[in-house]
C-alpha cells in the first residue's frame, strides 16, 4: 500500500510492516522502534530451539491488569489514519494540515477532532465522512506491530487480565484485532462506552470496573500502555501505572511530557517492563 498524491491509500496485499512500504511508510513502523532479534517463548512446556527441547517457564507479570491502547500500540493504523483525514478533507474542499498535526489528534475520539475544525453543527457529517473512508480502506491497511503476539500471549500465559482502551468505536477496535490476527482482547472499551473519554480517566476506569480491578498501580495492581500523550494523562489521571511506546503516533518527547511511568522503545523493552522475569 502507499499514499498515492491525490491523498487516497493505494492497495496492495501485505499484512505485515516492511520497510519501504508506501510514500508515507503505510503499514511501517519506525524502523528503529523494534527489536527484531527473539524473544523467548515464555509460556510452560517445551520449545524447540535450535533443534533441542527446552523447558520454558512463565514470567511473573508486574501487574495483574494490563490495558492496551490499539492504534500505535498493538496495530500499526497510523499511515490509514493520516491517509483517511486527507481523504476527508479533500472530500469537504478545506485543506487539510501537516502530517504531524494530524498525528497529533490520534488518541481523541473523532467527535473531539472535529469540533475546533468543522464545528459543532458539522462534525457528525465529518465524522460519518471519515469512517466511511476508514472502513473502506481498513482492512488492506493495518498490520500487527513485530512481536506483539508474543507480548499478550506471554501476559494471558502469565495470568494476568489483557485488555484494551481505545477512542475509536469498539466494533472497528475488535475488527482491527481480528484482521491482525490478535485475540479478541477483553475487556476492550472504546467510543461511545463512556460519556468522557481521553485524556479523562474515564474510559480507563470503566475497564477496570469491568473486570473488578481497583484503579491502582504499583505490584499486582494494573498499568496502561500507550503510544498517545492522552494515554499517559488517562492512565495517570485514572491512578493506574502507564507506559508509553514510542513506535507509534507522538515522538518521543511528547510522551515523556505527559509523564508515563516508563517508557519502552521496543517490543523487547515492553516485553522485559511487562514481564520482568524473563
Amino acid at each position: 500500500m502507499g499514499y498515492g498524491a491525490d491523498g487516497r491509500v493505494r492497495r496492495r496485499n501485505q499484512r505485515s510492516a516492511r520497510p519501504g512500504d508506501g510514500d508515507h511508510g503505510l503499514l511501517q513502523p519506525d524502523a528503529h522502534a523494534h527489536d527484531r532479534g527473539r524473544i523467548p517463548k515464555l509460556v510452560g512446556g517445551l520449545e524447540t530451539v535450535a533443534g533441542e527441547d527446552v523447558a520454558i517457564v512463565a514470567d511473573a507479570p508486574r501487574w495483574k491488569t494490563v490495558l492496551f491502547d490499539l492504534d500505535g500500540t498493538l496495530i500499526n493504523t497510523i499511515p490509514l489514519i493520516v491517509a483517511t483525514f486527507h481523504r476527508t478533507f479533500e472530500h469537504f474542499g478545506v485543506q487539510a494540515p501537516d502530517d504531524e498535526v494530524m498525528k497529533s489528534w490520534i488518541g481523541l475520539t473523532l467527535e473531539d477532532t472535529f469540533r475546533p475544525v468543522a464545528g459543532e453543527d458539522a462534525a457528525d457529517e465529518w465524522v460519518a465522512v471519515y469512517r466511511k473512508f476508514n472502513q473502506e480502506m481498513h482492512d488492506d491497511a493495518v498490520a500487527p506491530f513485530p512481536g506483539v503476539d508474543r507480548v499478550l500471549a506471554d501476559l494471558e500465559a502469565a495470568g494476568c487480565t489483557v485488555g484494551v482502551v481505545t477512542a475509536k468505536l469498539p466494533e472497528m477496535a475488535r475488527r482491527g484485532l481480528r484482521v491482525c490476527g490478535l485475540p479478541e482482547l477483553s475487556p476492550l472499551v472504546g467510543n461511545g462506552d463512556v460519556e468522557r473519554h481521553k485524556p479523562a480517566p474515564d474510559p480507563v476506569l470503566k475497564a477496570l470496573e469491568l473486570v473488578g480491578a481497583e484503579p491502582v498501580g504499583g505490584a499486582g495492581g494494573a498499568v496502561y500502555v500507550g503510544d498517545a500523550p492522552t494515554d499517559i494523562q488517562a492512565g495517570n489521571a485514572a491512578g493506574v501505572d502507564t507506559v508509553g511506546v514510542t513506535w507509534g503516533a507522538a515522538t518521543r518527547e511528547q510522551i515523556d511530557a505527559a509523564h508515563p511511568g516508563q517508557v519502552a522503545t521496543s517490543m523487547a523493552e515492553l516485553h522485559k517492563i511487562l514481564l520482568p522475569g524473563g
